[in-house]
């Protein structure tokens, strides 16, 4: 990857949660794991239910986050722009993609691979830590705005009392497990 490239990475990494607290020699580390690719409109980057490979920043253009429908097809749910980063449970965990990414626009991805993730555990296990607490951040954050989005929905809908306390708490479970799944990778890492 040229100087330029890495740099463009390190520029984006820098401005969101898993490049907080990282210094500029770590960034430019870190962006030179990342492989970009241009692609054109329309193009699935992956399907909902496929094994994660990666993460991925959205180097130029947008794509849009997709779920399978009742009618058998997607719906939008969401779209992310220029410096966004996604796939960060499935690089964790390995748990299927949760979602259908497809490209908006013209644009151009980097993706870390999942390989390359484990291999910064053993290469360089301060910037691993730091990177998996950007990404429990990350992911946090997203539960959290999610959170947000289907309390307003459940409003709207008028459900009870009762059965928002019951998301609330199914929801408040999911968060402390994320946490300590970040946890248990920074203070205990057996490998993924």
């Amino acid at each position: 990857m040229t100087s330029n490239a890495s740099k463009n990475i390190a520029d984006k990494l820098s401005k969101n949660a898993i490049g907080k607290g990282l210094s500029e020699e770590e960034l430019i580390s870190l962006a030179a794991l990342f492989v970009a690719r241009s692609l054109p409109p329309e193009i699935v980057v992956f399907d909902e239910g496929e094994t994660g490979d990666g993460l991925y920043l959205v180097l130029q253009g947008s794509v849009r986050v997709e779920k399978h429908n009742a009618a058998g097809g997607y719906s939008e749910v969401a779209v992310l722009d220029q410096g966004s980063l996604f796939g960060e449970i499935s690089l964790i965990t390995g748990a299927p993609r949760s979602g259908r990414i497809k490209m908006a626009v013209d644009g151009t991805l980097a993706c870390l691979s999942r390989e390359k993730f484990k291999a910064l555990a053993e290469n360089d296990v301060k910037l691993h830590t730091k990177l998996t607490q950007g990404l429990g951040a990350l992911a946090c954050d997203r539960l959290s705005k999610t959170t947000l989005k289907v309390a307003q929905m459940l409003h709207h809908l008028k459900m009870t009392s009762d059965d928002v306390d019951e998301l609330s708490k199914k929801v408040s479970s999911t968060k402390q497990s994320i946490l300590g799944f970040v946890k248990h990778l920074m203070f205990g890492w057996d490998g993924l």
